[in-house]
């Protein structure tokens, strides 16, 4: 692979990102609107049971398991 066809990929991945990124901002702002109505669970007709979980129900701590990358790409998109 050529730097250029690197370089391509590299751009067309974070493309892929920020449409993730959308999705997980989309969850939350759904999980918030779900806390206000009191949502607890709620079975579909299709029989799919969603089921609102608190985290901290059982203590004030919540432990998950955490990466950090030693190198990251950055995009620097050069003024028009």
């Amino acid at each position: 692979m050529t730097k250029s066809e690197l370089a391509k990929r590299i751009i067309e991945n974070e493309a892929k990102l920020a449409v993730a990124k959308a999705a997980y901002a989309e969850r939350d702002a759904l999980a918030e609107q779900a806390v206000a109505m009191g949502f607890k669970e709620h079975k579909t007709a299709d029989g799919t049971v969603i089921v609102m979980v608190d985290n901290f129900a059982e203590k004030n701590v919540c432990f998950r398991p955490a990466a950090v990358r030693r190198f990251e790409l950055k995009i620097e998109r050069k003024a028009a």
